[in-house]
């Protein structure tokens, strides 16, 4: 498998906290099964402990779930089309640069697509990260080509495809082999150059779903444009880009993430997008209340809302402006109740909201996952995906789904 085939932080909220990767987790042990072991693939795993030195912050997420659950639970249920269940193709995402390129990534794109189909998955979200289909861009019509065929790849299972064009995490360990640069751009060039990539995605890949902005801090943090996390600017720059696309059937959308401002999806509502998109991690209850605000956004401007993102970010304190305690934990199986938890508060809220579509991020630990073992070097984010890389390769190679995996897949098919 290419190396750091996997993002285990969400790139959004990576933005908010660029010295993450440097932070992380570093004077934890965890731990790895080899990939021989059936442990990533067992039907019915034993119970995991939880280590000593994580129950407090499990303890603390946990009580945050039953917070929301209890919030959830008192919303009413809101008429809307049939939700479709969806998740995010890592292995096809934009940030991992020329390592799409490479000759065996299409076949580890068809197994993760396989190990989706099995779970029931009805949509595939994928990252087609800005700028690189534009023709400045190096090696930008090799990657339309990948594109291309990962999107027929999609269609011959008969699932829909939604596109992030999410712009590429220059200068991160997310994007090490991406080569572009943001000099220059302003306010006005970015939404040109972004609506003239968002043109060759529809004309070439042809997705139900295109958003266009889903995280305005991300944006801003890494291209270098302070203005686009500010609501007015923000939806100013979606508003011009809408104006340029021909967008044939294909639906446009944008959004903020839980954490920012409920503000930002009230003015991309009059910015001409179809949709409005959401993106759920962080669990503290006045994230809770901004999902819902958000979801009422939507409906007061007649737009369906799509929660292209969503899954479990175990942090302890998160603000949305870079107070953070992030910790290297999602793919080991002590943390699957509360990672099994998140799904179903969050697809709950969204059928009680009426969503459209729902995405699950982090689809790579629904086809495997890790077992604690204390001596396990877990220093870094390089250091995790060296441990979990060949784990993921064997279950993927073996057709193998993790317990959240099976859990999601009992979501989709136990819903009506």
């Amino acid at each position: 498998m290419a190396k750091g085939a996997r993002r285990r932080w969400t790139a959004a909220l990576c933005a908010l906290v660029v010295s993450l990767a440097a932070a992380g987790c570093s004077e934890d042990s965890h731990t790895a099964t080899p990939p021989s072991s059936s442990n990533a693939n067992a039907a019915t795993p034993p119970p995991a402990v939880v280590p000593a030195r994580y129950q407090s912050l499990y303890s603390t997420i946990g009580t945050q779930l039953s917070e929301a659950q209890a919030t959830v639970k008192t919303l009413p249920a809101r008429s809307g089309p049939k939700m479709r269940y969806g998740a995010i193709l890592l292995l096809a995402d934009g940030n991992r640069g020329t390592q799409l390129l490479l000759p065996q990534t299409l076949a580890q794109v068809e197994e993760e697509l396989n190990a989706l189909g099995k779970m029931g998955v009805e949509d595939v979200s994928l990252a087609v990260n800005f700028p690189l289909l534009l023709p400045t861009t190096p090696d930008s019509g090799q990657y339309l080509s990948f594109y291309e065929k990962v999107a027929q790849a999609v269609g011959r299972r008969r699932m829909m495809l939604s596109v992030e064009e999410n712009p590429v995490l220059a200068g991160t360990p997310f994007a090490v082999s991406a080569n572009v640069s943001y000099a220059g751009l302003t306010d006005t060039t970015y939404a040109q150059e972004q609506a003239e990539q968002a043109q060759v995605i529809i004309d070439h890949l042809h997705p139900a779903y295109l958003s266009l902005m889903t995280e305005p801090t991300t944006d801003a943090t890494y291209i270098g444009l302070p203005g686009l996390d500010q609501p007015l600017t923000s939806a100013a720059v979606v508003r011009e880009e809408v104006e340029a696309i021909h967008r044939g059937s294909t639906l446009l959308g944008a959004g903020a993430g839980s954490w920012s401002s409920p503000q930002f999806d009230k003015d991309y509502a009059s910015s001409g997008v179809n949709y409005i998109d959401l993106h759920i991690y962080p669990t503290e209850p006045q994230f809770v209340t901004n999902a819902i605000t958000d979801a009422n956004e939507a409906r007061a401007a007649h737009l369906p809302m799509v929660m292209d993102e969503f899954y479990l970010f175990p942090a302890l304190k998160f603000d949305g402006q870079g107070t953070i305690d992030k910790h290297e934990i999602e793919p080991f199986t002590w943390l699957d109740p509360l990672g099994t938890k998140f799904l179903k508060i969050f697809t709950t809220f969204g059928q009680k909201e009426g969503f459209s579509l729902v995405v699950a991020f982090d689809d790579n630990t629904f086809i495997a996952n890790l077992t604690w073992k204390p001596e396990d070097d877990t220093n870094s984010l390089k250091s995790v995906n060296a441990l979990y890389d060949p784990v993921l390769e064997h279950a993927l190679a073996t057709g193998g789904l993790s317990a959240v995996g099976r859990s999601y897949e009992e979501m989709i098919r136990t819903h009506t």
